[in-house]
């Protein structure tokens, strides 16, 4: 039997930035933005919520909910690859849907083993 080779963690370090703070969805882009070509992987429903958030799709904003678990299943998908570790420095300057957004994530979900 072969021995298993730990799985290496991706880290993906962000700054909020001041001068974003005013912009809607910024500091979710920031952290997100790496993942985004993941993004194929998802459904066309949770795909749309991102081109509206991140401007390539001119529609009502979504509500924090329906971005939430759109963030939370290409988490998923991102960290089903390996593991995944998101960071935030400078998190005052966070656009005010990004901390209502990521609070979202751990709402109603099982903490992880």
């Amino acid at each position: 039997m072969a021995a298993s080779r730990p799985r290496r963690t991706t880290g993906d370090p962000r700054r909020g930035v001041e001068a974003e703070a005013e912009l809607p969805f910024a500091a979710l882009h920031q952290l997100l933005y790496s993942l985004l070509p993941r993004s194929a992987g998802l459904d066309e429903g949770h795909r749309a919520v991102f081109d509206v958030v991140f401007g390539l799709r001119d529609c009502k904003a979504p509500s924090v909910m329906t971005l939430g678990i759109a963030v939370l299943d290409l988490l998923s998908l991102a960290a089903a690859e390996q593991p995944l570790l998101l960071l935030l420095d400078d998190g005052q300057w966070m656009d005010a849907p990004a901390p209502r957004c990521a609070g979202s994530w751990g709402a109603g979900s099982p903490a992880a083993p």
